[in-house]
């Protein structure tokens, strides 16, 4: 008996034994050790960088995207169906290369929502630049078909014609193709004859306010786009070119009957690093002689010029830039403080010798300067001037004269 036990003993230790070898056979095979695992092969047979396999379709689309902005890789540009580098693609309204742009925006967005971005560049009409299958590929917009790129893919339009219509696509690809489809649009809004539609099916206005009422959007954020082809103009070339433009040098000086007029260039907002304008200010300062013979400063005025930092391009208004030009409606504040300060009146008052009302009248306000008259309101609507004064829109300086704007 004790001889049979000892046997099943052996038994059952040699049955335990052979179950442990296949349990540890079974999990070498489904998990194995990572020690024993070998890593993707990252090169090619020549040892180089396989980055078909190291980079998802994600980032092979970010790096071709650096790529071109670089010029180190051409572009496929649908509109002309043409491959170029990117400085030389054209802006789709005024065929103006985007070297010659004064401002370029960019957005990084997914614009069909597969995970990968497109590159989208604000040079006043809209280029979407798209990778697809190794290549990348530009699709063009005025700034009347696109505007308010969403982030889900939408757009506001516009466009006139025999009936003016606005309204709202959404943009999506098949192949490299760029497809629209429209989710509602408005024909000659605010006339009797007014049509609505949602997605192509008429609807009513009320409708129409519902449909977009629900279905918020965000707008797609642009930031300055520094790129080494844009080549900035410095400070002294854009001084010099104000200087051709208004035909006079810093520093100028004038005499005549007793008076001296000294002229000074001002540089009141630069460009930022990646384009816009130089604002620059030619003051011209009036000096006139007291009656101890003493020169005193008379009056003072400013004409204002935008000098484009990339191609030196002038213009005597207010384009986008950081210096904003103020309102009306805080030009006239400034009127009316003044006029307070000056005389203690103010709009609506009556003059105690005519028993008119006074009144501050805006005048022929141009880009750089508001014209403002305070006058005597005499009958009904005629106005009797009393006093113009010219409020300047960028710094608020109050002048009596503006040159050549006055």
């Amino acid at each position: 008996m004790r001889k049979f036990i000892s046997v099943l003993l052996c038994l059952f230790m040699l049955l335990t034994l052979f179950s442990c070898e296949m349990t540890n056979d079974k999990h070498d095979i489904s998990t194995p050790n990572e020690t024993d695992c070998e890593p993707p092969n990252e090169t090619d047979d020549n040892g180089n960088e396989n980055k078909d396999i190291m980079l998802s379709e994600a980032e092979k689309a970010m790096e071709m995207y650096e790529s071109v902005l670089k010029n180190e890789v051409k572009v496929y540009e649908t509109d002309i169906e043409e491959y170029g580098y990117l400085k030389d693609c054209k802006t789709p309204y005024d065929r103006i290369p985007l070297t010659d742009c004064e401002q370029l925006k960019y957005a990084y967005t997914d614009i069909d929502h597969d995970r990968i971005n497109e590159l989208v560049l604000d040079c006043g009409d809209t280029l979407i630049l798209r990778y697809y299958e190794g290549t990348v590929y530009v699709y063009s917009f005025t700034f009347r078909n696109m505007y308010y790129l969403h982030t889900d893919g939408s757009y506001a339009w516009n466009h006139t014609g025999e009936n003016f219509e606005y309204g709202e696509s959404r943009i999506y690809f098949e192949g490299a193709e760029l497809k629209t489809k429209k989710l509602y649009r408005v024909v000659n809004d605010g006339e009797p004859n007014a049509e609505y539609y949602i997605e192509e099916k008429q609807a009513t206005q009320e409708e129409l306010q519902n449909y977009i009422g629900d279905t918020p959007k965000a707008t797609v954020e642009f930031f300055p786009l520094e790129v080494p082809w844009r080549k900035i103009i410095t400070c002294e070339e854009a001084l010099e070119i104000a200087s051709e433009y208004w035909g006079v040098e810093d520093g100028f000086t004038d005499y005549g009957a007793g008076s001296m007029w000294i002229c000074r260039f001002i540089l009141l907002d630069p460009p930022s690093s990646t384009g816009g304008y130089y604002h620059i200010g030619l003051q011209t300062d009036h000096y006139g002689r007291d009656q101890n013979d003493l020169r005193v400063l008379l009056s003072s005025s400013m004409k204002h010029l935008f000098v484009g930092s990339v191609t030196g391009k002038c213009q005597d208004y207010a384009p986008s830039c950081s210096h904003e030009a103020m309102s009306g409606e805080e030009a006239l504040e400034i009127a009316e403080e003044y006029w307070y300060e000056l005389y203690g009146i103010r709009p609506g008052d009556t003059d105690s010798e005519t028993g008119y009302p006074y009144a501050i009248i805006p005048q022929n306000s141009d880009h750089t300067h508001y014209r403002f008259a305070l006058s005597w309101l005499v009958e009904g609507t005629h106005f009797s001037t009393l006093e113009i004064i010219y409020i300047d829109a960028f710094t608020g300086e109050i002048t009596d004269d503006v040159g050549d704007k006055g």
